[in-house]
């Protein structure tokens, strides 16, 4: 009796001790909130307090600020309804009273293996909840945990506190989830002695409540198993390995592990002469001895040589220079069974030759040499030497595997002189020959030729100068001109010395492709440096006469103001001599004049898309001459030259026609009654006009491009007490955007 009472007392005290830890941990305990979710974060775990979300598919977060979450508080999820499957981490422990109460549309819920209590209420009406699986841990299962769960099917540990709960209840039905099937990775395995393997083990299904498994070997003396699958071979032999389930239902699976001798290591040949060599291995531990083959290349099939309980063996009276592949591998002799290693070791072993490189032959580029000589039977490569007269002797400048070299990174115009060696290569050493091949001295040849192009300026259409940046390293430079003809590059020009970097190229025929090489040499005959990629020129057009000229001009100035096509056009007014000083006083009278400004204009079908103006009466005003003829255009002065494009032309209008265009090119007249409003004491006297000048102009595909004119004006005034005559030039500025 007395024994019971302090058995209660303790109980009472251990729960009086968790209030007050509780107690203080809540009083240290700080509100968190993350995305929907609100916690209570202590200074060793996390509680989640509430969800406020309402997403179908629920993941809680297995920590916060760096906490474990351990714990669902009381009513966290009360009446979430839409939410339809909800994971709870590893690291919970308890699940709160009444946490997912009327979770109505709730379907899955996985929980953790480490759960230990499910609190009262606490799935209190989830209707359809199909099932859900209670892991060992479980301890605690309060009152109506499952009440109104009527679909629900508990999946439980056999002997477990969940079972005998569960048991209890009538509107819930109970299950067991035991293992249906074990499966190994492997069912046979070969491992080397001494060596380890690993087995992997599924389990079927996979949310059985217990799915660990043993591991067991049918003799340890041959393979050793470990508790995670570890397989380790101790000797030669065979034994079967046995995975059972835990869960007490009898599932088992098999694997035959053979153990075999290891392979064989430091394998090489040694003591090479003309006619033998010898192999020599490692000692494998537990080999009874070795099997020798070798590869037959009449047959192309590998052949026994002999079976021998040594490490070593040496072949004699064989033929100089000849190559054989051998493999060895161990075997083991149990009772009456041979064990074979898995694999071979394989090397090849050849017979020496003394012979020298001999016909070494050279063929030189600019910064490279390329050698050849003759191959020898049996050599495995080669190397290359290059004589340092500086050290007086040679060093190794390449190792190729072929009768051929290329010796890069010289200097152009040298000589150089090169020695090859064969040399036999083992798996554990190189043998050269004896003697280097006899000396073979190259001269490099000029380097490349670089910066080779034109000068723009001298482009014109029949002739072009042609440049390039001096090459010291050479005698001269020979520049060549494709020809069509022949399909080849032929001579054009040898210039003797290296001081000469340019060359004028004539008589060439216009707006025709030309394509040049050069090439620097040492020697005419002998020494020639590789040639440039080729150079291009396209010589120019020749250019037009001056009556067909003016002829596009005219018929392209009359297309433009009467194109029904969409351009943009930027009109724009300069006075040329403004700021000249005796012009000074009546400066503003000649802003007025002729005002400075830009204006651009979006010409649809012929006329200003804004205003309705036509074109025709932007560039010369209504009820004047408006379009230019050959009549009217007799030039003085003409520039005529083709840029790719289009052409330019610039010309002065003849006396005659002056007074007849004066006002066709110009756009705004000189209002003179604005300029009297203007200016109280002005009076005009009189004012001529000179004539125009077109300055320049631009044509295009049968279209003005820009247009530039200018208009000299003579004008007699009277301001205030004085009176003025000058002349000044307007000039007027179009250029036209097509669309």
């Amino acid at each position: 009796m007395k024994r019971k009472i302090t058995k209660i007392l303790t109980l009472i005290l251990a729960v009086m001790t968790f209030s007050l830890l509780l107690t203080f941990s809540s009083s240290a305990a700080k509100e968190y909130v993350s995305g929907d979710f609100r916690f209570r974060v202590g200074s060793k775990s996390a509680t989640l307090v509430e969800y406020t979300g309402s997403a179908k598919e629920v993941k809680i977060p297995s920590k916060v600020q760096g906490k474990p979450v351990m714990v669902i508080d009381k009513e966290a999820f009360w009446g979430k309804a839409k939410m339809k499957s909800v994971t709870i981490p590893s690291t919970v422990i308890k699940i709160g009273q009444a946490a997912f109460n009327e979770c109505t549309g709730l379907t899955k819920v996985s929980l953790p293996t480490k759960l230990k209590t499910i609190s009262s209420g606490a799935f209190w009406y989830c209707t359809n909840l199909k099932k859900i699986y209670i892991y060992d841990k479980v301890t605690t299962i309060g009152e109506n945990a499952f009440r109104g769960c009527n679909n629900l099917t508990v999946y439980v540990v056999k002997g477990s506190f969940a079972e005998k709960h569960v048991k209890t209840l009538s509107n819930v039905k109970i299950a067991y989830r035991y293992v249906t099937s074990l499966k190994l990775d492997k069912t046979s395995l070969s491992l080397d002695l001494g060596s380890s393997g690993k087995l992997t083990c599924t389990v079927s299904p996979k949310n059985v409540h217990n799915s660990a498994v043993s591991y067991k070997s049918s003799n340890p003396k041959i393979v050793k198993v470990s508790s995670d699958g570890t397989v380790t071979a101790v000797s030669c032999g065979t034994a079967t390995i046995t995975v059972t389930a835990k869960d007490k239902s009898g599932k088992t699976a098999k694997c035959t592990v053979k153990v075999l001798p290891g392979k064989i290591s430091n394998l090489k040949v040694s003591a090479q002469t003309k006619d033998s060599y010898k192999l020599s291995w490692s000692k494998v531990s537990g080999a009874t001895g070795y099997r020798i083959i070798k590869y037959n290349t009449d047959t192309k099939k590998w052949e026994k040589v002999l079976n021998t309980a040594k490490t070593s063996y040496t072949f004699k009276n064989l033929e100089a220079g000849s190559a054989v592949r051998y493999g060895v591998k161990a075997y083991t002799k149990v009772n009456k069974t041979v064990y074979y290693a898995a694999s071979y070791a394989y090397v090849t072993a050849k017979t020496l030759s003394p012979d020298k490189v001999t016909g070494l032959k050279a063929s030189a580029k600019s910064n490279s040499v390329s050698l050849s000589w003759t191959a020898i039977d049996g050599a495995d490569g080669y190397c290359v030497y290059i004589f340092d007269e500086e050290i007086n002797a040679y060093y190794k400048m390449a190792t190729v595997s072929s009768s051929k070299a290329e010796v890069e990174r010289l200097q152009s115009n040298q000589t150089y002189s090169f020695a090859v060696k064969a040399f036999f290569k083992t798996d554990s050493s190189i043998t050269y020959s004896k003697y280097y091949s006899d000396a073979l001295k190259v001269t490099t040849l000029p380097g490349v030729v670089q910066g080779f192009c034109y000068l723009e300026d001298s482009l014109s259409y029949n002739k072009v100068t042609l440049s390039w940046t001096k090459l010291n390293q050479c005698s001269g430079y020979i520049i060549y001109l494709y020809n069509i003809e022949t399909d080849k590059y032929e001579v054009l020009k040898k210039i003797k010395g290296n001081e000469t970097v340019s060359f004028e190229v004539t008589d060439l025929e216009e707006k025709t492709p030309y394509h040049f090489k050069i090439r620097a040499y040492a020697s005419l005959e002998t020494n020639l440096g590789d040639a440039t990629e080729k150079l291009t020129v396209v010589t120019k057009e020749k250019g037009i006469d001056k009556e067909n000229a003016i002829a596009l001009f005219t018929e392209a100035l009359n297309n433009t103001k009467n194109s029904n096509a969409s351009f943009s056009m930027l009109k724009e007014c300069h006075i040329l001599d403004l700021n000249a000083p005796n012009q000074l006083e009546y400066t503003t009278v000649l802003r007025d004049v002729a005002r400075e400004y830009s204006t651009v204009y979006t010409i649809v079908n012929g006329a200003d898309k804004k205003t309705g103006v036509s074109l025709n009466s932007l560039i010369a005003p209504s009820g004047k001459n408006s379009a230019l003829t050959n009549e009217h255009i007799k030039a003085d002065s003409l520039v005529c030259y083709n840029d790719g494009e289009g052409f330019f032309i610039s010309f002065d209008l003849p006396t005659e026609a002056k007074e007849a265009v004066a006002t066709s090119l110009v756009t705004d007249p000189v209002n003179w009654a604005k300029v009297e409003e203007n200016h109280e004491t002005f009076r005009l006297n009189s004012c001529v006009y000179l004539g125009t000048r077109v300055k320049s102009a631009k044509i295009v595909d049968g279209k003005i491009s820009y247009l530039i004119t200018e208009m000299p004006i003579k004008a007699n005034f009277t301001l205030g007490a004085k009176t003025y005559e000058f002349t000044e030039t307007v000039e007027y500025r179009y250029f036209f955007t097509w669309n």
